[in-house]
């Protein structure tokens, strides 16, 4: 099986592939820069959210309360 970068240069071997891939790179690059800063809009509104309902002020045995139920339930179920 090829890795992605033996694929990439095989596939480029065909020039007309290779030019429409260059040609496409502007839009890429665009949907990269979108996608990137919906992530970073969506991070800043959990934030917000959070600060707002006062999640922002969980103590480490909330934490640790939390890890330990998570932990005892992913075990209670992988011995199914």
């Amino acid at each position: 099986m090829l890795t992605d970068k033996e694929l990439k240069a095989r596939v480029f071997e065909c020039t007309d592939v290779k030019a429409e891939y260059d040609r496409l790179d502007e839009e890429f690059q665009f949907l990269d820069k979108f996608l990137k800063t919906r992530a970073v809009e969506a991070v800043e509104a959990l934030q917000h959210y959070s600060t707002d309902h006062g999640m922002d002020r969980i103590t480490m045995a909330d934490i640790n309360s939390e890890i330990k139920a998570v932990r005892k339930k992913r075990t209670a179920r992988d011995t199914l």
